[in-house]
């Protein structure tokens, strides 16, 4: 997560939105005469997971009043292969919200999308190159290469790892884990319990991976997980956590709050090449033009080319209003879908002001696709992605008016 130091709130997105991401985890249930159990990743070629993460917390700087938040994000995760010694090529698609204080019928803005793929052993051991900023927790949890009971502790040490100020300099902060294993509760489940305290205390003395603007960073969490042994998956996560950074101007941040982690199984329900056929159809019958509809690896991908606003503004004009009531009839019948539409411009002006207009006009989509009850806000998020991405040169008219697009994605997440 990239993060901004254009104001004393630079950290607020730092560790608020610090990214306990997790992939998707196993666990083999071995009994012996002793009533003793293997902790082990076991992982399946294939299985998609959402882990959802929800955050209630203050910050506070330099001892002043605290400011409150709640936070959400969330992370795709796709276990792509394992080898024959049980380590897990995982793809990670992170993505993380602007409005994180919203309205319950509001559509979620995308700050961040982040797709990351690393390795991972059947024990949790990453394997990343140092220089990437995602996933931030390494080598947490850790599982004992011994068997074991309830009341069994075990330790270990973990890497959180941050780019605090959004400049590339990428710091890896040491961390000790103690380990308890509480048991297994009674359930149709068969959930498995696991506590664990993260500690942090390190101050950075120049030799070693950590940003020179940061000083010292000190904090705990404690955390519990929840394993169903029947479904050999995580279910979910809590964590409490105080964690303090003094930058080195010597400004005090402290953060405090509590959260926890879901995880869902990701079920295709999406024939592609049916439902491509079906959408194929509607756009010929409906006439629409300059509108393609293509498959992805998650699902589909409505792609509205020369989308027409008012000069320089996100107003539709009122001929592409029009269009959009074509588009309407088509999305309703994806409703029970994840949908996200993305905003894409020509490559005019600043990078900054590409981004600000793409993602204005994303939202003014999503606004006319509600007006016709074609989308749900509960399952539909907004991007924009500037200049970025174009697909044809921007050299001629004929190219950005290609370039000036929106795309409407329905996926199984």
């Amino acid at each position: 997560m990239k993060h901004s130091i254009k104001s004393k709130n630079f950290l607020k997105k730092s560790l608020t939105t610090t990214k306990f991401f997790s992939f998707a985890l196993a666990f083999i249930f071995i009994q012996n005469a002793a009533f003793s159990l293997e902790l082990k990743y076991n992982y399946i070629p294939g299985s998609k997971f959402k882990v959802e993460t929800n955050i209630e917390g203050s910050q506070i700087i330099n001892r002043e009043m605290p400011f409150f938040y709640t936070q959400y994000y969330k992370v795709n995760t796709n276990i792509l292969e394992i080898d024959e010694s049980g380590i897990a090529k995982i793809q990670d698609d992170g993505f993380y919200y602007i409005n994180d204080n919203i309205d319950k019928n509001d559509i979620r803005e995308i700050k961040e999308n982040i797709l990351v793929n690393y390795y991972k052993d059947s024990k949790g051991t990453v394997f990343i190159p140092a220089d990437s900023i995602f996933p931030v927790m390494r080598n947490i949890p850790l599982f004992p290469e011994e068997n074991v009971i309830p009341g069994t502790t075990w330790k270990s040490d973990g890497m959180e790892v941050h780019d605090f100020f959004s400049n590339g300099a990428i710091s890896q902060l040491p961390v000790k884990v103690n380990y308890k294993f509480i048991g297994v509760n009674s359930d149709d489940l068969q959930t498995a319990e696991i506590s664990y305290t993260c500690n942090i205390d390190i101050t950075n003395n120049g030799n070693n991976s950590i940003d020179p603007n940061i000083y010292k960073v000190t904090g705990v969490s404690d955390n519990t997980l929840f394993f169903s042994l029947k479904e050999n998956r995580p279910l979910k996560e809590t964590y409490k956590r105080d964690y303090t950074i003094i930058t080195a101007s010597m400004d005090t941040y402290r953060f405090i709050d509590s959260g926890n982690r879901v995880w869902t199984k990701i079920q295709s329900a999406i024939d592609k090449k049916k439902e491509l056929s079906k959408i194929e159809n509607d756009i010929k019958k409906q006439k629409l033009e300059n509108v393609n509809i293509t498959e992805t690896t998650d699902g589909l991908k409505l792609s509205l080319e020369n989308v027409r606003f008012e000069p320089d503004s996100a107003v539709l004009t009122k001929q592409e209003a029009l269009r959009l009531k074509e588009i309407a009839k088509i999305l309703a019948k994806h409703k029970d879908k994840h949908i996200r539409i993305v905003g894409h411009t020509a490559d005019r002006g600043t990078p900054e002001a590409q981004m600000k207009l793409s993602a204005q006009r994303a939202k003014s989509v999503s606004k006319e696709l509600l007006r016709y009850n074609a989308i749900d806000p509960k399952n539909t998020e907004i991007q924009g992605k500037g200049a970025s991405e174009p697909i044809a040169s921007n050299s001629t008219e004929e190219d950005r008016k290609k370039n000036r697009r929106v795309e409407i994605f329905i996926t199984e997440e």
